[in-house]
C-alpha cells in the first residue's frame, strides 16, 4: 500500500478549481465536432471554388471526427495533443489564406469578418485552451503520483514482507509456508 509523502497535499484540497477530466473530454469532443460542422457548411462552395482546400476541409472534417471519438473513448494525452496541434493547423491555415493569395485560394484574402471563419476560430482558440487545460491536468496528476512514498518492506507489521517466512500466509491451502518449502528442498 502507499502512503503519500508528508509534505505533499491533496490536488483537490490545494486547488479546489480542478477542471474534471470528463467536462474537459466532453467539451473537446463538442469543440471538434463543432469545427467539423463548421467546415462541413462550407464544402460544397470550397469543392467547386477550390477543388484542393476543399480536400483540406474533407481531411480536416474526417480528422476531426476521429479524435472526437478517441476523446469520448479515453482521456489520452495523446489524443489531447492531437487535437491542440489540429487546431493550431486550422487556424494557422485560416490565417495563410487571410493573408497570402495562392493558387489553391486567392479569393479569401483579406476576407477576416467571414461568420463560419470567426465561429471557427472561436471553436479552434477554445480547442486549444482545453487541450492545454487537459495536458496540463494530466502533468500535475503524474507529478503528484511522484510525491507518493511506496511503504517501507518492514514498517507495517501486518505485511506479508515484514514476516518471517513461516509466519506469512502460504499459497497452498492446508500447508504453511515451512511445510512448502521443506517438500521442494528449500530448508
Amino acid at each position: 500500500m502507499a502512503r503519500q509523502h508528508p509534505h505533499s497535499t491533496n490536488m483537490r484540497e490545494s486547488n479546489q478549481y480542478v477542471a474534471d477530466p470528463t467536462v474537459l473530454r466532453s467539451t473537446g469532443v463538442v469543440a471538434l465536432l463543432g469545427i467539423g460542422v463548421i467546415h462541413f457548411l462550407q464544402i460544397v462552395p470550397t469543392v467547386q471554388e477550390t477543388p484542393l482546400l476543399g480536400a483540406g476541409y474533407f481531411a480536416l472534417i474526417a480528422t476531426s471526427l476521429v479524435l472526437a471519438a478517441w476523446l469520448v473513448v479515453a482521456n489520452d494525452a495523446r489524443a489531447w495533443t492531437a487535437a491542440g496541434l489540429l487546431s493550431l493547423v486550422v487556424l494557422a491555415g485560416y490565417a495563410f489564406t487571410r493573408l497570402v493569395g495562392t493558387t489553391f485560394d486567392n479569393q479569401d484574402v483579406g476576407n477576416w469578418s467571414c461568420m463560419l471563419g470567426l465561429a471557427s476560430i472561436f471553436a479552434e482558440v477554445s480547442l486549444l485552451a482545453l487541450s492545454g487545460s487537459a495536458l496540463a491536468l494530466a502533468q500535475s496528476k503524474v507529478s503528484e503520483r511522484s510525491m507518493i512514498v511506496p511503504e517501507v518492506a518492514g514498517s507495517n507489521p501486518a505485511s506479508p514482507t515484514s514476516m518471517r517466512p513461516d509466519q506469512r500466509p502460504s499459497s497452498v491451502p492446508g500447508r504453511s509456508n515451512v511445510d512448502h518449502a521443506r517438500s521442494h528442498g528449500r530448508m
